[in-house]
């Protein structure tokens, strides 16, 4: 009996080791970005479909994403996000205070209209 190898496990030990994952990947597959980007697998499959998340193919399926690809891929599109400032006076009715307050007044038009 070879040693570590289990008798109630049909895989040899050898197999077992090419299917453990790898501490420090030097590519994605297109199910772990998806799950790092916390969206579907076609939309990566979109993004490489489309030229703009480079890949490489492995057979007819499979695609591989270089980690440098990603990397580059999210620094093109992080946006700087600022906190807007509420004004100091409480007078002024920011843009999405007064799109509200607009739809209100036509709403509450409409229904007044009808039931006169």
């Amino acid at each position: 009996m070879a040693p570590g190898y289990d008798l109630g496990s049909q895989i040899p030990p050898a197999r077992l080791a090419k299917r453990q994952v790898v501490a420090n990947p030097i590519c994605y597959r297109v199910r772990d970005l998806a799950d790092r980007w916390a969206c579907s697998a076609g939309k990566v499959r979109s993004l490489i479909a489309s030229g703009q998340l480079p890949a490489f193919r492995i057979g007819t399926k499979m695609f591989r994403i270089p980690i440098a690809a990603v990397v580059e891929y999210e620094a093109q599109r992080t946006v700087a996000v600022t906190p807007v400032e509420a004004p100091a006076d409480d007078r002024h009715m920011t843009i999405a205070r007064a799109v509200l307050r607009a739809a209100r007044l036509a709403q509450r038009n409409k229904t007044v209209g009808r039931s006169r």
